[in-house]
């Protein structure tokens, strides 16, 4: 399996990005626009909620109050 670095999008709320090693072919399908719940749907929602748009966990809970999983 061909993993690549895929570096989210700012977190819109700290600003920073994350990198996670991801296989090439799950990315060329997110690039592609496969939804990300179809490309890892063995991942947790928090985590694709941030590979979608950049928004962490812990931010996602400071600003709403409630846990994404």
């Amino acid at each position: 399996m061909d993993l690549v670095t895929y570096i989210t999008p700012d977190c819109p709320f700290c600003h920073l990005n994350e990198h996670f090693k991801l296989p090439a072919a799950d990315v060329a399908k997110l690039q592609a626009g496969e939804p990300v719940q179809d490309v890892f749907p063995e991942r947790p929602r928090s985590e694709r909620e941030q590979i979608r748009t950049g928004i962490h966990p812990s931010c996602w809970e400071e600003e709403f109050g409630t846990s994404q999983d």
